[in-house]
């Protein structure tokens, strides 16, 4: 891995989330949200589920 390319990418990542908090705090939290669902599922709750 170029070490010089994922720094790039890390700076241009923290610069962008410094400019636009907002987007970036909305981002995570759909995220955080969409995770919680998703470990909401049960082994029961997968075995029942229909096509849809």
């Amino acid at each position: 891995m170029n070490k010089e390319i994922l720094d790039i990418a890390i700076n241009n990542y923290i610069e962008n989330r410094n400019n636009n908090p907002s987007k970036y705090k909305e981002d995570y939290l759909e995220r955080t949200e969409r995770k919680k669902y998703y470990q909401s599922y049960t082994k029961e709750k997968i075995r029942n589920m229909d096509e849809e």
